[in-house]
């Protein structure tokens, strides 16, 4: 049985999933830490998505993966207060529209992200990126 692969490519930094907007910004640095931020807002009207609810006890979860497999890491988004201290995950919590990750990545190359969020409704999204480390 032949399997087929797929080519990765870095793709586009905005993506619509469930009608949520969901832009990355930052870049993928190798040997250092990285800061990503995620950004919602509501496809139709473009008003930001500030009512994101903790999913499995953090603000979010972001898989980062290489594109040959060779490395995988589970980040979890994090949100500050206005004095720069954490804002916990806690029952009844609330987040967005923005939300950051911080993650390293080890060599140069192609990685593919994955980050879930719950909506305020219960629905959880899965959005995927491709980011270019270097």
């Amino acid at each position: 049985m032949e399997v087929a692969v797929e080519e990765v490519s870095a793709g586009p930094r905005t993506v619509v999933v469930d009608g949520v907007r969901v832009e990355l910004e930052g870049e993928a640095v190798v040997g250092g830490r990285s800061e990503l931020h995620f950004h919602f807002a509501d496809e139709g009207t473009g008003r930001p998505v500030d009512d994101l609810r903790r999913f499995l006890a953090a603000a979010g979860h972001v898989v980062v993966m290489r594109s040959d497999a060779a490395t995988f890491a589970h980040e979890h988004a994090e949100v500050a207060d206005s004095d720069g201290r954490p804002v916990f995950a806690l029952p009844g919590t609330t987040f967005g529209p923005e939300l950051d990750v911080h993650t390293e990545f080890d060599a140069p190359g192609l990685y593919r992200l994955w980050g879930q969020f719950r909506l305020g409704d219960g629905r959880v999204i899965t959005v995927p990126f491709t980011v270019r480390a270097s």
